[in-house]
């Protein structure tokens, strides 16, 4: 796999930054993101600097600076003065996955270079079927899974994606040989299942998923997060449908430079918390088939810390290797 078509999240398009000046010193707060505007995690980072602008009284700019997975931006945000005005909205990919693919060759550190401030938000990963699949229940697409290798084949957003290695955790865990397929995105990915070109998906159960899934024309089997989705609430867990070491989900969340003061880290810490509880920022996060987080200081360094462990193994059970 060549780096060049490694696409991870909101990939890897071109900038559409702001003007040189919103970058000048003085009270301005930057948020920076590692995509490009329009992305998803740009859509919550503009809706957290609305709400922060009111609790700083202060101006907070969002910046996109996209590039191979989101590493530019935190390096950006790695090498900024620690004194709180230039903020990290990442996702969970760039934090603990990134930093598995890149064991030798890292341009930050996720836990020595940044402090976690909050988890923004969460969406399950989950395993989906379309027409040119068989099966109504995970056991049963396992069944016919196995039945011809030809139909042991599914696809995800893009190759070093969580989706990616959910997929793979899924295979190892049913005992199948399966065939990854990476897409540029998850559009076309999920076009394709809809159209029956592939018969399965492993990705982000978002708006769309939702709504086809309801519709009839996909189905998700299972998702990958402990509880069961308030969005789909018939939709089993992994565990619930038997395969409990396939646990993952991904993530948005609010990072600082690391020696940034502890009273500064804590006060935005409390004003992002109440910017989460407003309405129109969780309806944001709801279309999108989203929950808000708004965790503890030290619950998201340990979940980033569990993490990082986690996928180690999973990546390198993959096989899946970035050529330089």
């Amino acid at each position: 796999m060549k780096r060049r078509d490694f696409i991870i999240g909101g990939g890897a398009a071109a900038a559409i930054g702001v003007p040189i000046a919103a970058n000048a010193q003085g009270n301005n707060f930057r948020i920076i993101v590692g995509f490009a505007a329009g992305a998803g995690a740009d859509a919550i980072a503009r809706k957290l600097a609305d709400k922060l602008r009111e609790s700083l009284e202060a101006p907070v700019i969002v910046e996109n600076v996209p590039g191979v997975s989101g590493r530019l931006a935190a390096t950006q945000v790695k090498q900024a003065a620690p004194n709180g005005r230039t903020m990290l909205l990442a996702p969970s990919t760039t934090i603990t996955i990134v930093p598995n693919l890149f064991p030798n060759d890292r341009r930050y550190d996720p836990v020595r270079d940044f402090i976690p401030v909050t988890g923004i938000a969460t969406v399950p990963l989950g395993f989906v079927v379309g027409p040119a699949a068989k099966g109504t229940t995970l056991a049963e697409y396992v069944r016919w899974a196995k039945s011809d290798p030809k139909n042991a084949t599914y696809a995800s957003p893009g190759a070093g994606s969580g989706a990616h290695f959910m997929g793979a955790m899924f295979a190892k865990a049913a005992g199948l040989e399966m065939a990854h397929v990476p897409y540029k995105g998850a559009a076309p990915a999920q076009q394709d299942l809809l159209a029956g070109q592939v018969p399965a998906y492993a990705g982000i159960i978002g708006r769309f998923v939702i709504d086809q899934h309801k519709a009839g024309r996909i189905k998700v089997l299972a998702m990958s997060q402990p509880q069961r989705s308030p969005y789909l609430p018939d939709v089993p867990t992994f565990s619930e449908a038997g395969f409990s070491s396939v646990v993952a989900s991904e993530w948005t969340g609010l990072f600082l430079p690391a020696k940034t003061p502890t009273d500064i880290v804590d006060n935005l810490h409390q004003k992002v918390v109440a910017a989460l509880q407003q309405p129109d920022l969780r309806k944001l996060l709801a279309d999108g088939g989203q929950e808000p987080i708004a965790n503890s200081r030290t619950d998201f360094a340990a979940q980033i810390g569990a993490e990082l462990t986690a996928w180690g193994p999973v990546i390198r059970a993959s096989g899946f290797k970035l050529e330089e």
